[in-house]
């Protein structure tokens, strides 16, 4: 995959702790900040995903009223407190 440089400013604290873990890891900080910017956007777009499909539903009329979902999870927090 081809890579692009960006530039990204850190306060030095942060920037301290990135060399620690490169250091450490016997990895590149650029390695290490590609690492955590994927994993950021893995959840930010599961997160937006998520939403837009809750949308979608409630849009589509598709709710619970929030006494179905009360009694759902009291039966549930029961079952696990029968099950310890």
């Amino acid at each position: 995959m081809k890579s692009a440089s960006i530039t990204v400013k850190l306060p030095e604290p942060v920037k301290t702790r990135l060399d620690r873990l490169a250091k450490t890891t016997h990895r590149s900080r650029s390695s290490l900040v590609s690492s955590a910017v994927e994993e950021m956007l893995s959840v930010e777009e599961w997160q937006i995903q998520g939403i837009k499909e809750a949308i979608h539903e409630a849009d589509s009329g598709n709710l619970l009223a929030h006494e179905e979902i009360k009694l759902e999870w009291e039966a549930r927090r029961r079952a696990h407190q029968v099950g310890k």
